[in-house]
């Protein structure tokens, strides 16, 4: 067989860059950042971390998967600081050198005493460590992108509210779309927005299928992992946003509760 035409069938056997992905050709998608979204108790909108302009007054989501985290700040008024973190909500992941005695945390976050709710002058007090709920979700209307929703202090009893009822509806998580919505509450300066669940719908077996590729793609046997990357682990720090230097997205100190 002539040479000329051996060479064009090896280049013709290397696969096509489909043209939505061209020009990405050296860019490891891998690094690619996993949106998250929050509710701004401050505006009562749900904000995505990617864009300036994607707020909404309610998010209608598909939950894949859901793990928990933990992050403890430095109770000095003016300081954002991390002192420790869990991106798995069991076990210290980071912690500022020189915080723990001989810089050796606790093995469970569960045997943390800054995890412990106390009694302070017959008064319960809340934890010092703040515990969040993490959920990887996608948006019926665009399923191809999954982006983490989280929350934390009052709005993880919404939350369980809303597992629960999930739970009872079908053996899988994705099995419904959940609509999340916000309620005012207080007057003024102490106006501030809570999270609520409005509503679900149990999908049926064709779209179930479509959410089960997504949780084999995204999760499969790797929720570990993606646990940690839903806390702030692992990847967030490849991306140079490492939990040293600020709070992970949604995790502002001083924020108002939702």
């Amino acid at each position: 067989m002539p040479e000329d035409v051996v060479a064009k069938e090896e280049t013709t056997t290397s696969p096509a860059i489909p043209a939505e992905r061209r020009g990405y050709q050296n860019y490891d998608f891998s690094k690619a950042i996993l949106p998250r979204v929050r509710l701004n108790g401050k505006t009562g909108y749900f904000e995505f971390n990617l864009g300036a302009d994607d707020i909404r007054p309610n998010l209608i989501i598909v939950p894949i998967f859901m793990a928990t985290s933990r992050v403890l700040f430095d109770p000095e008024e003016d300081s954002k600081d991390i002192l420790c973190r869990s991106s798995n909500g069991a076990v210290p992941t980071w912690s500022s050198l020189g915080f723990w005695e001989n810089d050796k945390p606790p093995t469970t976050c569960e045997s943390c005493p800054h995890a412990k709710w106390s009694t302070q002058n017959g008064k319960t007090c809340k934890p010092n460590c703040t515990e969040s709920w993490n959920f990887l979700a996608v948006d019926p209307g665009n399923p191809d992108d999954a982006f983490v929703f989280s929350v934390r202090g009052t709005s993880i009893t919404v939350a369980n509210r809303m597992m629960t009822v999930l739970s009872r509806l079908g053996p899988d998580l994705f099995c419904s779309e959940v609509t999340l919505g916000r309620h005012e509450q207080g007057e003024g300066m102490a106006k501030y927005f809570k999270l609520t669940f409005d509503s679900h719908r149990i999908l049926s077996d064709e779209e179930m299928a479509v959410y089960e590729k997504l949780y084999d793609s995204y999760v499969g046997s790797n929720s570990l992992e993606i646990a940690d990357i839903m806390g702030g682990g692992s990847r967030s720090q490849q991306q140079g946003s490492s939990v040293e230097a600020e709070p992970a997205d949604g995790e502002e100190k001083d924020e108002v509760p939702f």
